[in-house]
This record gives C-alpha cells, structure tokens and sequence, in this order.
C-alpha cells in the first residue's frame, strides 16, 4: 500500500504570519495568500488549512484557539477570519484616518 504525500516548498517567506493587528487591509492580503498559493500549488483544503493555523501569530493565535470548535475546514477559516479581522474598519484605523486629516479653518 503506497501511502500519498506532497512534497511542498517552504512558504513562509512567501505567506509571512499574521497577529491580528489592527489594519485591515494587511489581513485580506495575508488571506489571499494564503489562498493563491494553494491553487498554485494544488494543496487540499486541509493541508491549506495547517498552513494558516501554522502562519498565526500573538492575538492571532488566541483567535484561533477560541474558534478551533467552529473552524473545521479552509471555507470555515475564511469566513470566521473575515468576519474577526476584516469586516469593518477598526477604530484604530478610524482614528489615524481622522488624525491625518487636514483641516482648513473656514475665515482662511
């Protein structure tokens, strides 16, 4: 009985880690890796899995760990990982948003 395997490239470099901090956008990017790499190199859905548990840091983990219940496949992870991290603004980005606004004073 020949037992199946995949032999596959260290990704860390490529995928990088993820801790949850605060910008949004980093988190679909990281996501999105995560993802095209998959496809490109045809990883099943548990392994892509491992993958994204593996590259979580700090906070990240926590989440994570809190979820593991809930987060049975690759479809699960995306959905529970962007509703926690990219499904709105956090206020952090709302106030350096609004810090680097330039205000004009109107008797100018």
């Amino acid at each position: 009985m020949q037992i199946p395997y995949h032999v596959v490239a260290d990704m860390s470099k490529i995928i990088g880690s993820f801790d949850g901090d605060k910008d949004t956008r980093n988190a679909e990017k990281w996501l999105q890796a995560i993802d095209s790499s998959a496809r490109l190199n045809f990883w099943p859905n548990n392994y892509t899995l491992e993958t994204a548990r593996a590259h979580l840091r700090g906070p990240a983990t926590f989440w994570f760990d809190a979820k593991k219940d809930i987060i049975d496949s690759w479809d699960s992870f995306k959905i529970e990982f962007r509703n926690t991290y990219t499904q709105i603004e956090s206020l952090s980005e709302n106030w350096d948003r609004m810090r680097a606004r330039n205000q004009r004073n109107p008797s100018q």
